[in-house]
């Protein structure tokens, strides 16, 4: 399936303005999410690639909300166009079509009943669903041309860096990979050598499941799974071989009644998954500084989402024991910092990315030498000071993971994801349309942005590893297309994104 375009030329426009309409939905399936979801999408696609002016959806939605979701005619149509001031009105059909789907848009002159272009795309699977928009989206941004710019780079259209690129191990693949919708909503993200075999495995974690996958040809494989106590409610995961025992460990956060943590750790045993700690009151994460993969842990209280220092965790007598104190900057929590040296200096910096604070870099003597902007949205809410009244209690929203990572071609520096908001449906329940990974740099004295990947669903996580002994790194990045609730099912997916097919062309 592919895209098909009927066009007719545009009338010349010196400021165009462009109202997208909520899509028509015709699925047997539970997808009406999409209705607004697609708007949003489009929105932001067009916008970015031509020099139109897309009312915001959010205003469209509200002018609409009294019609209950009927259908406007042409003519109500091209009246709603006008009063926002728009020129030209999209609107749109999201048909399912046995496994796939199909998306018909239909642009026309507010002004006149003329016609100005048809675009049709489909996809054999729903997570063909992000590139098919890409693809419409530029279809329909040809005929609102914009002055040249310089958009950041997206995967797979990178500016070649200078010089030869440093030697590397042997080649990784060359080309992003999407797997099969998942009936789960990805919480967690690890990778490692978790049955020994010398094959990294992809660790999915949902709110009370661990599942361990191997990826084969284009498919994913099932290897193992661990299911939580159901008064347990997991928040993030972690993979690696710290007992030093050939297999690497799979360490979890979770919470337990009253919301006091519960973490564990499970490890391959006789073909299946078992704990081999459990009950620990600690977050869990796994850092990775210059000299290794380090478990770092901290506690919580009864009314502060985080407290006390951060203190190694290491494995004594098969027991997980807290030993040193980190020495970081006092506002940094265990949710989400690294140690890396990003300036080539020999001395390490502090990455820090805390609830309600942009991404911030601490030199070596802890003072602030950066910031960048605000990244790692989420929907992972802990409760920090709970009441008897709900809407008193208090509590903050877990950032994202924060990852230095070497970028072919471009030197040491940070992988951050970026989810775009929509509104709440809710009190206290964020609603995300999208998102994406950032490539970050430390370039004159600045946090820049030089790359990200293409719009994705909401990013739950992500990681960066070799998937094969011997390989390049990849990125792997878990994202959440329907989330798990009163208006339907969990669905999420992979993709497996090449760094250096990435950063080499």
């Amino acid at each position: 399936m592919g895209l098909l375009v009927l066009a007719a030329p545009l009338r010349a426009a010196e400021t165009p303005v462009l109202l997208i309409l909520p899509f028509e939905i015709a699925s047997p399936e539970r997808v009406d999410y999409l209705r607004e979801t697609l708007v949003h999408l489009l929105a932001d696609r067009i916008a970015e690639r031509s020099g139109v002016t897309v009312i915001s959806p959010r205003k469209v939605v509200e002018a609409l909300r009294s019609r209950a979701g009927r259908s406007l005619t042409d003519q109500e149509a091209r009246d709603l166009g006008k009063s926002f001031g728009a020129q030209y009105v999209l609107s749109g059909r999201f048909t399912t079509v046995a496994e796939g789907f199909r998306v018909d848009g239909r642009l026309f002159e507010a002004a006149s009943d003329r016609e100005v272009d048809r675009v049709t795309v489909s996809g054999d699977r729903l997570t063909d669903l992000m590139p098919r928009l890409g693809d419409m989206a530029g279809a329909l941004a040809k005929h609102f041309p914009a002055a040249p710019r310089a958009p950041l780079p997206t995967v797979g259209a990178v500016t070649p860096p200078a010089g030869p690129a440093p030697s590397t191990p042997a080649p990784g693949p060359t080309t992003s990979w999407v797997s099969r919708q998942l009936p789960l909503e990805i919480r967690g993200i690890g990778l490692g050598d978790v049955n020994g075999d010398g094959t990294n495995e992809i660790v999915v974690l949902a709110k009370r499941d661990v599942r361990v996958y191997r990826r084969e040809a284009n498919d994913l494989m099932l290897l193992a799974s661990y299911q939580l106590d159901g008064s347990l409610e997991a928040l993030g995961v972690d993979v690696a071989d710290l007992n030093r025992n050939g297999v690497a460990e799979i360490y979890v956060t979770a919470l337990g009644p009253g919301g006091a943590l519960t973490s564990f750790v499970v490890e391959w045993a006789g073909g299946a998954l078992r704990p081999i700690e459990t009950r620990l009151p600690w977050y869990l994460r796994v850092v990775n500084f210059p000299e290794g993969p380090v478990l770092v842990g901290q506690r919580r209280a009864h009314d502060k989402a985080f407290d006390g220092p951060i203190r190694r965790l290491v494995w004594q007598g098969g027991k997980l024991v807290p030993g040193e104190d980190l020495r970081l900057p006092g506002h940094v929590t265990v949710y989400s910092f690294a140690v890396v040296d990003l300036d080539g200096d020999g001395r390490r910096e502090v990455v820090s990315l805390q609830p309600q604070t942009p991404l911030t870099l601490y030199g070596a003597d802890g003072t602030v030498v950066g910031r960048g902007a605000a990244y790692g949205q989420t929907k992972l809410y802990v409760v920090a000071k709970r009441s008897g009244n709900a809407e008193l209690e208090e509590g903050v929203y877990l950032p994202g993971r924060v990852v230095a990572v070497q970028l072919p071609g471009q030197g040491t520096g940070l992988l951050v994801s970026r989810n775009h908001e929509a509104a709440p449906i809710f009190a206290r329940a964020r609603n995300f349309r999208n998102g994406e990974v950032i490539g970050l740099l430390w370039q004159r004295y600045e946090l820049n942005e030089i790359w990200q990947t293409e719009r994705l669903a909401y990013v739950a996580d992500f990681q960066v590893g070799p998937l094969e002994r011997g390989r390049e790194p990849v990125l792997v990045v878990g994202a959440v297309t329907s989330f798990d609730g009163v208006f339907g099912s969990a669905r999420s997916y992979l993709t497996v994104i090449p760094l250096r097919a990435t950063f080499s062309r």
